[in-house]
């Protein structure tokens, strides 16, 4: 925060109708479906015609884009069109030309709603259009005429089609494959608003105080981005299987600033105030309260297999009131100018991943075992667990969070550490159903391991998860897979009866004086 990489603004991000929050891109699921793009014009009279597959949002737009090549409509770049009536809004659409806008696709003109994409957003700040906000939290209409204000999106985008059709505006339709946005947790359809959050700049540059890695050196300029690209491309990190390492540089190319604030009741709050008497604003540690929770738990109180809300619980309203005990109001902040304790705390919470990316060095006493550079604690103690066990050697985990915790790990062990958080990423795949789709208890596709032991044994199960897998592969799994090992299982059982029932009565076993030679070449291999 201090350094400028912590900073909170405005854009378009990702927001959960369901789940009232933001998400980032990787917790979007994208399916493939089909949609209806509509070409039409604003009114009658406005001489450039526009595609979209949703129509409804059209409401918010304040400007076209065209590509600066294009002679169709060079001839209009510059001017303001005022639209009397679309739909009943009235509109002020500018003409900009961009280099982003493929001339080839639709018409080669693009309306441009900065509140509700990404893409248009990004133009807007380009050409300082005006930013309309038209739909809500709950996936509603507003900010418009009271025909449409309150519609969800479906209806609005019914009512402005028909509108269109009504006044012979509405061109040509095509069926064309589209994406559509979920949020991985809740399934809410991805609304894209513009919302005040917190961000880490990807693309901030700042100074390495003593890097503990090839080819950086005190002094340097990087951004975290540069950072999260050369350890792995200098090798300094190892991912495996190698073809994973290509999705990485790919996500790394496309990374835009970490949205790292979340609108969820549980999570690490958002240490930032505002004090009331003098406005001033201040980031605030909140080492002073855990200490009072270390000391409220103290070494007699028996913690095992508790629930926090025994432990928490302060008598009136249970669990929540408890954890703001010990870990708000204890704290007791007040302001750094004023010295008043009349101070707002922001309400958001910071996205899960963010503390999850300080894991490899947090769980080893950072920052009290690490000696500070220019006032950073960044150097491992000598003799403490952070100095004998940072970095790790190897960190196995699934593929599908190599983006959420692998990247993330990278980013912050980089930043405060200036090193790497561990040598080899071994990436396993997913353990699927029996027709390789996800687990999912909606779905009820889920199994048991537990239920798989207690039927068909443990060995059954181990064989199944194991047989034919390979670094990286997803895996299917069914109870006739089992049942199958199961099966196989007491062969090898039956025959090793079978075997000890036959030997000698004098049999004795010897432990070999030397390893067959070719037992020694499977070792090898193995």
């Amino acid at each position: 925060y201090e350094e400028g990489l912590i900073y909170r603004g405005e854009r378009v991000v990702n927001w959960d109708p369901n789940g009232q929050t933001t998400v980032s891109d990787d917790e979007v699921e994208h399916e493939e479906t089909h949609g209806t793009l509509y070409t039409f014009r604003y009114s009658s009279d406005f001489p450039i015609p526009i595609a979209t597959t949703r129509p409804e949002t059209k409401l918010g737009d304040t400007a076209v884009a065209v590509h600066p090549d294009d002679d169709r409509y060079s001839e209009y770049v510059g001017e303001t069109f005022t639209v009397d009536n679309f739909a009943g809004e009235t509109l002020q659409i500018e003409v900009v030309a961009d280099e982003s806008i493929d001339s080839e696709f639709g018409t080669g003109a693009v309306g441009l709603t900065p509140a509700h994409s990404k893409t248009d957003w990004r133009i807007a700040r380009r050409h300082d259009v005006e930013v309309k906000q038209i739909i809500n939290e709950y996936a509603q209409i507003e900010n418009c005429h009271d025909t449409v204000d309150g519609m969800s999106t479906d209806e609005a985008r019914d009512y402005v089609v028909s509108w269109l059709k009504d006044n012979d505006l509405l061109e040509d339709t095509e069926t064309v494959k589209i994406n559509k946005s979920t949020a991985e947790r809740s399934g809410g359809v991805i609304e894209p608003l513009p919302k005040r959050q917190w961000f880490i700049d990807v693309e901030k540059t700042f100074e390495l105080k003593d890097p503990n890695i090839e080819g950086f050196e005190s002094g340097d300029s990087v951004t975290l981005k540069e950072w999260m690209r050369h350890v792995v491309e200098n090798e300094n990190i190892d991912i495996l299987p190698d073809r994973f390492e290509k999705v990485y540089f790919h996500w790394i190319d496309k990374l835009r600033d970490w949205c790292i604030s979340r609108q969820i009741w549980f999570g690490h709050r958002v240490p930032y105030f505002v004090c009331f008497d003098c406005n001033k604003k201040q980031i605030q540690e909140n080492f002073e309260s855990l200490a009072r929770l270390d000391e409220a738990l103290d070494e007699s109180t028996d913690i095992t297999q508790k629930k926090a809300r025994e432990l928490l619980n302060n008598g009136k309203t249970g669990i929540v009131e408890g954890i703001d005990g010990f870990v708000s109001k204890d704290a007791e902040p007040t302001c750094e100018k004023c010295d008043s304790d009349n101070l707002l705390q922001d309400p958001d919470t910071l996205d899960t991943w963010f503390s999850s990316g300080l894991w490899t060095f947090s769980t080893l006493g950072w920052p009290d075992n690490a000696e500070e550079k220019d006032g950073k604690p960044m150097h491992p103690t000598d003799g403490t667990d952070l100095d004998i066990y940072h970095p790790t050697n190897v960190l196995e985990t699934g593929y599908d969070i190599l983006f959420f915790w692998v990247a993330r790990m990278i980013l912050m062990t980089g930043y405060h550490l200036e090193d790497i958080p561990f040598e080899t990423v071994y990436l396993h795949g997913m353990v699927r159903d029996e027709n390789g789709d996800k687990m999912s208890k909606s779905d009820g596709n889920v199994i048991d391991p537990l239920d798989i032991i207690e039927e068909y044994g443990a060995d059954a199960l181990r064989m199944s998860l194991v047989v034919g897998t390979g670094p990286g592969n997803d895996m299917n799994l069914s109870e006739d897979k089992a049942e199958s090992y199961k099966h196989f299982a007491n062969k090898i059982w039956n025959a090793t009866k079978f075997v000890l029932m036959n030997l000698p009565e004098d049999y004795t076993h010897e432990k070999p004086s030397e390893i067959p030679q070719a037992d020694k070449e499977r070792i090898e291999q193995l």
